[in-house]
C-alpha cells in the first residue's frame, strides 16, 4: 500500500509544473504580476524537468530499499517511465499552456485598447 501512495505521489509531482503554469498565467492575464508569459512557461518546463528527476529519484529509492516485492519492474523501469513522462509532459504540455495563454493575453490586450479609445 506505501510503494502505491508513493508512486501516485510522485507522478503527481509531474504535473505541478503545468498547474504552476496556468495558475502563474492567469495571474499575469488579469495584471496581478508583471512577469511574461514566455518567462514563466521556461520556468515551468525547467521546473518539469526539475520534478522529473525528483520523481525518478523516489522511485529508485522503493527499488533500492527492495520494498518492490520482487517482480520484474525492480530492475528501475518504473523509474526511467517516471523521467521518460516528465520529460514528456514539460515538453509538451509548457509550450501549448504557454501559446495560449499568450493568445488570450493578446486578445484581452487588444480589445481592451479598442474600448479604450
Amino acid at each position: 500500500m506505501i510503494i502505491i501512495l508513493k508512486a501516485m505521489y510522485a507522478l503527481m509531482l509531474l504535473f505541478i509544473s503545468p498547474l504552476l503554469q496556468i495558475i502563474f498565467s492567469v495571474f499575469r492575464i488579469k495584471g496581478r504580476i508583471a512577469t511574461p508569459i514566455s518567462v514563466i512557461a521556461v520556468f515551468s518546463f525547467l521546473l518539469g524537468l526539475l520534478l522529473s528527476f525528483v520523481s525518478m529519484k523516489i522511485e529508485e529509492v522503493e527499488v533500492i530499499s527492495g520494498r518492490g516485492g520482487g517482480s520484474c519492474l525492480d530492475c528501475g523501469l518504473v523509474s526511467l517511465a517516471m523521467l521518460f513522462i516528465g520529460f514528456l509532459i514539460a515538453l509538451v504540455l509548457s509550450p501549448i499552456i504557454g501559446l495560449l495563454t499568450y493568445a488570450i493575453f493578446k486578445k484581452i490586450r487588444k480589445d481592451d485598447n479598442n474600448h479604450s479609445i
